[in-house]
């Protein structure tokens, strides 16, 4: 199984390079790059070195600083409703993980 998931791509861009869907998210400079930095952000996101509330790991907020032309839809960190700012929408509602 861990062969399988190793072997599937980090993040898709689509749609004349309009949308890029990945897990976690993707930040434009990484868009349409393939390296274990990328993959990696794709799947994790970016870390702020401190711990939540719930002991996972912070995450840093790119979507904050995020202003490039392509939509990027994600997941990972868990949102009560679907939530969109600068051009991202974060799809997880959390349906895995805390079963919202």
């Amino acid at each position: 199984m861990s062969e399988f998931l190793d072997s599937l791509i980090g993040h898709y861009v689509l749609d004349d390079e309009k949308l890029v869907v990945a897990h976690a998210g993707m930040k434009e400079e990484m868009q349409g790059r393939g390296s274990g930095a990328v993959r990696s952000f794709a799947m994790f996101g970016e870390t702020t070195g401190e711990t939540d509330e719930f002991g996972l790991p912070a995450r840093y907020h790119w979507t904050a600083d995020y202003r490039a032309k392509a939509m990027v839809v994600c997941g990972h960190a868990p949102v009560t409703d679907a939530q969109s700012l600068n051009r991202t929408i974060d799809i997880d509602t959390g349906v895995c993980s805390a079963g919202i």
